[in-house]
């Protein structure tokens, strides 16, 4: 079994917390005294790496600015939500590319799912398990699909990602996020129903590709592909062999920005690209710990983008 990393390492989204005295009663009430009329995203709430959002909004701005009216509905697929984080940004992006004009059907059991008893996982996990026990991410999340705020409004299936792909209709979605099970298995399930179910011109993304098969040393992606959470030799990097091993079988490799990945279904293939950002505007639900590290993150972005505009690169680049 792989060294995973030490106790307090938590994703960048992330505060810090003291994992090993983490009270969910705590943070329960905390909840439960919190203004009703905004998101509600605590340090364990907002998981993802905040650059990955800027990526979020530029798949969301090129989808509509491809589309012939602005009129037409943008319909987003997220297979995995946690307290909706993700959710919100798909929903300002829609409000701030499409005038608000689409749906987010959101997927995610929201139950336990880490074996606890493997002492190799690591702290927070443990923590979400905890969290899933009482059922506080649900209530969190329903709390926050409230300021989605879009014209199709949101809809949430509590269900196991292997159980609701024959639900969804073929080609039915202008993007389609995977960010569910991080099993090899679960990432393969969710793949193949992403692609099913994406729009010919629609867009798949995911997150946490944080290593790609090509990258890593000749047999180490076999000795660990079954694991959730991995150190790579070479680098002392943690990543997500399922994901790494799914999309290296179902993709190959492809375009990747800080572990966020998009490919655009063709007419008979699946084309690797990555977006350039330009005056993007912050999520209003950002919690406000992580605002400047979202603005710097931006700026970054963009001052690569202009370098290129001046070099006259297209902004949608081929992966």
């Amino acid at each position: 079994m792989a060294t995973l990393p030490p106790d307090n390492d938590t994703p960048r989204g992330s505060m810090p917390i003291d994992l090993k005295t983490f009270n969910v009663d705590d943070e329960i009430v905390a909840f439960e005294r919190a203004p009703a009329d905004l998101p509600y995203f605590p340090e364990w709430g907002f998981a993802s790496l905040v650059e990955r959002h800027i990526s979020m909004l530029a798949v969301v701005a090129y989808a509509a600015s491809d589309r012939t009216s602005r009129s037409k509905p943008l319909n987003v697929l997220e297979i995995g939500s946690w307290v909706g984080a993700s959710l919100l940004t798909w929903a300002h992006g829609i409000k701030s590319y499409n005038d608000g004009r689409g749906s987010i059907v959101a997927i995610d059991p929201l139950e336990p799912f880490r074996d606890m008893t493997d002492k190799s996982t690591h702290l927070f996990a443990r923590v979400m398990d905890q969290l899933l026990q009482r059922d506080l991410p649900y209530r969190v999340f329903r709390h926050n699909c409230a300021f989605a705020g879009i014209d199709g409004g949101v809809s949430h299936i509590r269900t196991s990602n292997r159980e609701i792909g024959a639900l969804l209709r073929d080609e039915s979605f202008d993007i389609v996020y995977v960010d569910g099970e991080h099993s090899y298995q679960g990432v393969c399930v969710d793949l193949e129903t992403a692609m099913r179910v994406v729009r010919v011109g629609g867009f798949v993304c995911g997150d946490d590709l944080e290593i790609q098969a090509h990258q890593l040393p000749d047999g180490v992606l076999a000795a660990t592909r079954d694991e959730l959470d991995a150190i790579a030799p070479d680098t002392g990097s943690s990543y997500h062999p399922g994901v790494t091993a799914a999309i290296a079988e179902r993709l190959g490799p492809i375009a990747s920005e800080s572990g966020f990945r998009t490919v655009r279904r063709m007419p008979d293939h699946f084309q690797s690209i990555s977006f350039d950002v330009l005056g993007h505007s912050m999520p209003p639900h950002l919690p406000d710990r992580l605002k400047p590290y979202f603005e710097s993150q931006l700026q970054q972005r963009t001052d690569s983008f202009s370098a290129k505009q001046a070099q006259g690169t297209s902004a949608l680049n081929d992966g």
